[in-house]
């Protein structure tokens, strides 16, 4: 499974992403923007969209569960 913007994810070891879009790079080609959150605060990231492959380590959360994760909902 691919990672696609717009859609929450959840790692196996309890990272949450949100991957915000897509953008192209001059040197990497189409990257993935992702905004992280865990125990130990937040980042912004990117990743190759190209090699942006789950392997079965992430699973896709709703909106709202990510949220709770980034302590913007109360759960």
């Amino acid at each position: 499974m691919k990672l696609e913007p717009g859609k929450f994810y959840k790692h196996e070891s309890g990272r949450s992403i949100a991957v915000v879009g897509e953008v192209t790079t001059w040197k990497w080609g189409p990257m993935l923007v992702i905004e992280e959150t865990d125990d130990t605060g937040h980042s912004i990231s990117c990743v190759e969209a190209d090699s942006a492959d789950t392997k079965g380590q992430w699973i896709e959360i709703g909106v709202e569960e990510w949220k709770r994760e980034f302590g913007i909902l109360e759960a």
